[in-house]
C-alpha cells in the first residue's frame, strides 16, 4: 500500500501545489520540536518555526494510510521573506547542530522569497510551498 499511496499523493501534490521540497534523511524527525525551542527563546515566532512548518499535516483531508504516509505540510510562499528574515536574525546566537538545521529550511524558503516576488508581478497571489519528510 505504501508505495502506490505515496505516489498517488504526490500526483495530487504536483497538479494543485507549486514546489516540492524534499529535505533529506531525518533518522528522528521529533529533533524539530528541539530545535523549534531554540530558536523560538531566540525570538523566531512559533508559526515559522521549523516544526511548524513541517508537521501542520496535509494541505487536504485524506484517509489515513497508517505508517505510510510521510510527515507533510504546506507553507505560504507569500510568508518566505518573513520566515528567511526571522532565521537570518537568530543563525548566529544558535548552537551549530541547531544552525544547520535552520540552514537546511532557510535555504530552499530563500528561493521561494525570490519567486514569491517574481509571482506577484505577474499577478498571481496564491502559491503554496510543500514540505514532505519519508
Amino acid at each position: 500500500m505504501e508505495p502506490g499511496y505515496r505516489y498517488a499523493f504526490q500526483a495530487l501534490v504536483a497538479v494543485n501545489f507549486s514546489d516540492t521540497y524534499d529535505l533529506g534523511h531525518w533518522r528522528r524527525p521529533s529533533w524539530f520540536h528541539t530545535v523549534d525551542e531554540e530558536m523560538t527563546r531566540h525570538g523566531v515566532p512559533a508559526d515559522l518555526a521549523p516544526a511548524a512548518l513541517l508537521f501542520a499535516g496535509p494541505p487536504i483531508r485524506l484517509p489515513h494510510p497508517g505508517d505510510a504516509l510521510p510527515c507533510m505540510s504546506t507553507f505560504p510562499a507569500s510568508r518566505a521573506a518573513e520566515l528567511v528574515r526571522a532565521y537570518e536574525a537568530v543563525l548566529g546566537r544558535l548552537d551549530p547542530e541547531v544552525r544547520e538545521t535552520a540552514q537546511v529550511l532557510l535555504e530552499p524558503m530563500r528561493v521561494e522569497a525570490e519567486e514569491w516576488e517574481r509571482t506577484k508581478r505577474a499577478g498571481r497571489t496564491e502559491d503554496t510551498v510543500f514540505f514532505w519528510m519519508h
